[in-house]
């Protein structure tokens, strides 16, 4: 604020910087399914996928990605296996079977960046985490300049969906007409966390 001291007025000028944001839409997806109550057989692992989505209105590619899921009760956690991830035109399918995934991704020359993907399941809390993180080759670190990062405001190419995948199995002793429920979270940068719409299907065994 200043005054004019000869014209006796005051002049306010405001600074209003432009935030920007990374933006997800997201859902999870299931085995395929019969009928209405979704019956699915026991002795089959049970494929899901969650998807998420850097909207084309966003204004800025998201940087850290992390999804969340915990396990039905009625799932067996010792059996979660991934089965791959991906993002616009990249797609990562781990060659053997692994309860956890731990590695960097190059995108130098498309994005500028590393990405670092990371995804875990504690069998104590039945909790599955995966964490895409870029990171600025120069730095090491998460990219200072909000304008790189992996996942892109989306287009017509999809460069700004990403999908990671696994399968579980059901308890031994699972009984026919149990239901399994599914519902997974989605955390773009420092955004609020985004929760997918819930699904379920019913064993029979």
């Amino acid at each position: 604020t200043t005054l004019d001291s000869k014209k006796c007025e005051q002049k306010t000028i405001t600074y209003a910087p432009c935030v920007t944001r990374p933006s997800d839409p997201n859902d999870i997806v299931g085995p395929d399914a019969y009928g209405d109550e979704r019956w699915i057989k026991a002795a089959d692992p049970l494929a899901y996928m969650i998807r998420f989505e850097n909207q084309a209105s966003a204004t800025a590619p998201a940087q850290v990605v992390t999804i969340t899921q915990t396990l039905d009760a009625d799932l067996d956690a010792r059996s979660f296996r991934i089965t791959g991830f991906g993002f616009a035109d990249v797609q990562v399918q781990p060659g053997e079977s692994r309860s956890f995934y731990s590695g960097r991704l190059d995108l130098r020359e498309t994005q500028g960046i590393y990405l670092d993907v990371a995804a875990r399941i504690d069998t104590t809390t039945r909790e599955i985490t995966w964490t895409l993180t870029s990171i600025d080759p120069a730095t090491g670190d998460v990219p200072v300049d909000s304008s790189l990062g992996f996942l892109l405001p989306n287009d017509e190419t999809g460069r700004g969906d990403g999908f990671v995948s696994y399968t579980v199995k059901p308890l031994r002793n699972v009984a026919t007409g149990t239901v399994i429920d599914a519902q997974a979270r989605i955390v773009f940068d420092s955004e609020g966390p985004i929760d997918t719409p819930a699904i379920f299907h019913t064993i029979d065994a």
